[in-house]
This record gives C-alpha cells, structure tokens and sequence, in this order.
C-alpha cells in the first residue's frame, strides 16, 4: 500500500504530542522533535487512551471500568482432539477458544475482579478458576507459558463523544468510540470509520474537508454508539447467571439449593460455535 503512495508520505517513528488550529486553514501538527506541520486533515487513530481526544473534550468523562479482566494467548494445539470456535459461560468467568490455521489456537478467559489486580501466580490463578471446567479447558491450561500470556482490563467509552471530529481533525477506531470486545467490534468498527473517511474525503476539496469530516461524525457516531452500549450489555450477562444453572465442569447439569446435581433448562455454561470471522476479537 505504501508503495503507491509519494515518496516521503509516510513517516515512521515520529510521535504527535499535539495538534493545534484545527479549525483554521491548515491544522498544525506538533511532533516531539519540536517539528510543526501544517495538514490539511489529521486522523487520530491514537488509541484507546487518546490524548487528543483528552484534549479536545476535556468534559467528557473518559473510560469506563467494565469490571471485567482479560488474559490471552496462543497455544499449541498438537495432540489435541479437534477443536471448533466457542465461549463457554460460567458465573462471572468466560473461557473461549479460536482454533487458527496455523495449528495453533487462540484462548481467552475473562473474570470480573476489582481494576488492576494481577495475580503473583498467574498460572495457579487461571487452573483455580478454570481447572474444573470441561476440556479441553484443563489441558490448555497445563500448556500455558506466563510469560507469553497477556492481561488487560476492559474498558470502554463511559459516554458516546459530542461529534468524532473537530475541525479538520477527526477520531478513528477506538479513539473515537472504544469498546469492550464482547461483539469482536472493535477493529470491525475501526475499518468501518476508514471506508467512511476514504469515500467523503475523496470527494472533497481541501476547503471542504471539514464539511467531509462533518459528515464523517453524522455517519459514525450514533452506529458505534449502539455497538459500544450492545457489547457493554453482553459482557454483562455471565454475572447474572441463576443460581441452579449449569455448571462449566459438568455441561448440561446444575446445581439445585440444596446442593443437588439436576438438569437445567436454561444452561448458563454455553458451548457453542462461533463463525470464524470473529477469530480476530481483541480484548484489550
């Protein structure tokens, strides 16, 4: 992609502390070096803590705690039985394997704890909360590498933004509209927003750009809105699982008061497949 574009066009390494003047007739974009250029549009496509989303909407009230914690890795999948996309519920936790093509498989477990608890022993954390459940959970865990395990609190937007643009600067991705990743989303979304910008901003005049931007936030905002609130609803619903509904160990069987093993009709632990385009959900 980049060979199509003019020489010089990207430039790599380069870190943007600021923008200024995005209302005027040029933005000014403030490198770390000290370097300011002038740009007829800036996207800021800079993450889930963006600065310049701070900056620019210094009321809005930020991220949103989910509650929920997430580890993920790859592991290898040889010698296993055949494995099929799923996420299995249990009361408060998830567990969810994606088989990629490589062999290998992709795994997640999320848990609700309070923000930024880290266990000292993350392999022991994980076999106590998912140890007893159904395979191949138990032996995916006993192939886990800490140190090749990641860990991130989910967060989302805590309100939609006003607008995904300012001027001649707009938000993109999860900069502009962050969300948890229980609908898989997140970079779903992002892509979404560049076909937007692409189409209106291929139509406009440098004059025009920030009517195209203008545009762009009329489009976007309210559609990833709904997604935001969507994804934030279904990471909800592991924690109010029934009392009596199944258990993750023992599919298709709960527990009643009293102790006892009794089928259940309304299965909270759900083992089922997924199409594979949700193999790329990012929990972050």
């Amino acid at each position: 992609m980049t060979a199509e574009l003019p020489s010089g066009a990207v430039r790599y390494g380069t870190a943007v502390r600021d923008v200024t003047d995005a209302e005027a007739g040029a933005a000014l974009v403030h490198t770390a070096t000290g370097e300011v250029r002038p740009a007829d549009a800036v996207i800021a496509a800079d993450g889930i803590n963006s600065p310049l989303r701070r900056r620019y909407f210094p009321d809005h009230p930020g991220l949103h705690y989910s509650g929920e914690t997430a580890w993920r890795t790859v592991l290898s999948a040889e010698g296993l039985p055949p494995l099929v996309t799923s996420e299995t519920w249990g009361r408060g936790q998830r567990f969810g394997i994606v088989p990629l093509a490589d062999g290998r498989v992709y795994a997640y477990a999320t848990a609700f704890q309070p923000q930024g608890t880290r266990p000292a022993d993350v392999r022991a954390e994980l076999t106590r909360r998912f140890g007893p459940w159904h395979a191949p959970v138990p032996a995916l865990l006993e192939r886990l590498d800490p140190a090749a395990l990641l860990q991130h609190d989910l967060f989302d937007l805590a309100a939609p933004l006003p607008r995904l643009h300012h001027g001649r600067l707009a938000w993109l991705g999860d900069a502009a509209h962050a969300m948890t990743p229980n609908l898989g989303q997140g970079g779903c979304q992002a892509v979404e927003d560049a076909v937007v910008l692409a189409h209106l901003l291929d139509r406009a005049d440098t004059d025009g750009i920030p009517h195209a931007l203008a545009a762009y936030s009329a489009a976007r905002r309210d559609r990833t809105d709904a997604l935001r609130i969507r994804a934030r609803r279904a990471g909800r619903r592991p924690v109010g699982l029934r009392r009596g509904a199944a258990d993750p160990a023992h599919p298709g069987l709960g527990r009643g008061r009293a102790g006892r093993r009794r089928g259940s009709r309304r299965p909270a632990a759900r083992h089922r497949p997924r199409p594979r385009r949700r193999a790329g959900a990012d929990h972050r």
